[in-house]
């Protein structure tokens, strides 16, 4: 059951006013890129390998999370929003909503951290759980992925980025450590020539780069314009520091393609 905003605003004025400020701009967002009769599940994959340690631990992630819940609250089918994490292993944690979101945002502060970044280990998690849904094709799925580093396991997030895109299921990936924004990058970024195990396993091209293209994140760029995929089911944008954007900026970024991937999923059939 979707959230009454008007009840929800009534409740919550007092209670906690900060969030609902966050659901009102991100409802302007909404309807800026004109999505506020959409609906959609709504997920967030949190990095939790080490190098995430003091964002952790000063309650840096755990703010973004509470500026993300407006999404569920806004977006989501039933006002929840489905966490999974990923460092050496994937895990699905409980979902998030009014009820327990004070308690679960500030626990973060406490997250227990782990070796590696393996990207395909939440990507394969959130696969498994939305492809045994019911309503599969019929209710789209928006992901919010954040992490501070590159992939451990590029081959396999590859794979799995691609095979998830016979799903509705949107990925926007959020980098944590360098400035990026897309609607401000003109020019079309490609990446440089690989050579050696690695050029023949990714694949290689050649161009000038984008002086505005954060070098930290080559291989979110990759997947975001990634071949092979039924539909283009990714976006990514990059901060410096998680509150280096005023919330109207986070959420016009977290949102501005996802307008064209729910074009491109009905045109194909993905979306029914």
């Amino acid at each position: 059951m979707t959230i009454d905003l008007r009840k929800f605003e009534d409740e919550y004025s007092n209670k906690d006013p900060e969030l609902v400020s966050l659901t009102k701009q991100f409802g302007i967002s909404l309807s800026k890129n004109k999505l506020s009769n959409e609906v959609a599940k709504v997920a967030v994959c949190l990095d939790v390998s080490y190098s995430m340690n003091r964002l952790y631990s000063s309650g840096k992630v755990g703010e973004l999370v509470k500026k993300l819940i407006p999404a569920g609250l806004n977006f989501d089918d039933d006002g929840e929003i489905d966490i999974f994490q990923f460092g050496q292993s994937g895990k699905q944690q409980d979902s998030i909503n009014l009820d327990n979101y004070n308690q679960r945002t500030h626990s973060l502060k406490d997250q227990r951290l782990e070796g590696y970044t393996n990207y395909s280990e939440a990507i394969k998690l959130v696969d498994n759980f939305y492809r045994n849904q019911p309503d599969k094709n019929l209710t789209p799925v928006f992901v919010i992925y954040v992490t501070d580093g590159d992939a451990s396991d590029k081959a396999k997030a590859i794979e799995a980025i691609r095979k998830i895109s016979d799903l509705p299921i949107f990925f926007q990936f959020v980098a944590i450590g360098e400035d990026y924004n897309p609607l401000e990058a003109n020019e079309p970024v490609k990446e440089e020539p690989k050579k050696g195990f690695f050029g023949k396993l990714f694949g290689s091209s050649s161009s000038s780069t984008n002086s505005q293209y954060p070098t930290s994140f080559k291989f979110l760029h990759q997947l975001d314009e990634l071949d092979g995929r039924n539909v283009d089911n990714a976006g990514f944008f990059a901060v410096k520091e998680i509150d280096s954007l005023s919330d109207k900026e986070m959420y016009d970024l977290l949102l501005s393609e996802y307008p064209s991937f729910l074009k491109e999923a009905k045109a194909k059939g993905i979306l029914q």
